[in-house]
């Protein structure tokens, strides 16, 4: 990882903690250790004020796992 994880077309530029860093598969997923890896951007992301979705794709490497966010609606 060159130290900054990219917003696509939003233009904006996160920072990687160091358990995230670039997967070899799926296109170049960014991948997350599930101890310290995050991304953190410099300001808001989303403009919680209007609809927005959000959606990830996720692979679990052991046994031992939990869904963390499964909701709809508003929060």
């Amino acid at each position: 990882m060159n130290g900054t994880a990219s917003g696509g077309s939003l233009g904006l530029t996160g920072t990687p903690s160091p358990g995230a860093s670039w997967s070899t598969g799926h296109g170049g997923a960014l991948e997350l250790d599930g101890v310290s890896g995050a991304v953190t951007a410099p300001g808001p992301v989303v403009d919680t004020r209007r609809r927005f979705t959000v959606s990830a794709w996720a692979k679990a490497d052991g046994p031992d796992w939990n869904v963390d966010r499964a909701r709809g609606g508003r929060e």
